[in-house]
């Protein structure tokens, strides 16, 4: 719901709706992960950039090698006029030698994500 508010340049219902979202709901990174990022850019189109920042940061918490929050947090430096900062955020971005694993990638793609988990449940069940 947030996401769809966010689009619809609808940032402070966006930010209800998330405010409204526990994280004791869920034990899944992926879900907690999206419901931070999407803070911060909620957060970020309000111009609450410390804000945003530690949404961007809580993100980073849960999946440290993404790139989303990192940008987002470029972004808001660079707006800042902080232009050293955003471009050391930048360069650590380009030159990370971990394997990047961003699951605001497969956002869009909502259960796809389990298909993996699925298909190998049902082989196994098949016999297979």
């Amino acid at each position: 719901m947030a996401r769809l508010l966010l689009d619809s340049h609808r940032p402070s219902e966006a930010l209800a709706a998330l405010d409204r979202f526990d994280d004791a709901w869920t034990k899944e990174g992926v879900i907690l992960y999206w419901a931070r990022l999407l803070r911060g850019k909620t957060l970020a189109a309000l111009d609450r950039p410390d804000q945003a920042v530690r949404a961007f940061q809580s993100a980073l918490e849960i999946v440290p090698s993404a790139q989303s929050p990192r940008i987002g947090i470029m972004v808001i430096e660079a707006k800042r006029g902080r232009a050293p900062i955003a471009e050391a955020i930048s360069r650590d971005i380009r030159t990370a030698a971990d394997t990047v694993n961003d699951p605001w990638w497969i956002y869009a793609h909502g259960d796809v994500r389990f298909f993996p988990q699925w298909d190998k449940t049902l082989r196994e069940l098949a016999g297979k």
